[in-house]
């Protein structure tokens, strides 16, 4: 059975492949991404820092801690979740910014 169109090709099956469907969801896979993609930090209660922190030192492949605080954040608080971190064994600790917000 062929799937050929209304043409002169007597019985040839169709040779081409549409691609146009397969690009169509693809593009919508990528927006779809790149708007959910920035939700997928994770927030963490003060409660179960210590244990969490512990759980992830624990591990044989370190993970980097990413602290992301907003201007106003009290030192205090950055300063106590960077010595949890310390104290459970997790080494790798990196600050992320917003070069655009600081004047």
């Amino acid at each position: 059975m062929s799937f050929g169109g209304f043409d002169d090709n007597r019985g040839q099956p169709m040779a081409e492949i549409n691609t146009t469907p397969l690009v169509d969801v693809m593009l919508v896979l990528l927006v779809i991404f790149i708007i959910t993609a920035p939700l997928f930090n994770q927030v963490i209660p003060f409660a179960d820092l210590a244990r969490r922190f512990a759980e992830a030192a624990a591990h044989s492949r370190q993970p980097e801690l990413h602290l992301r605080a907003d201007r106003n954040t009290r030192y205090e608080a950055i300063a106590r979740i960077m010595a949890a971190a310390q104290q459970a064994g997790v080494v790798r600790i990196a600050f992320v910014t917003d070069p655009a917000s600081v004047h």
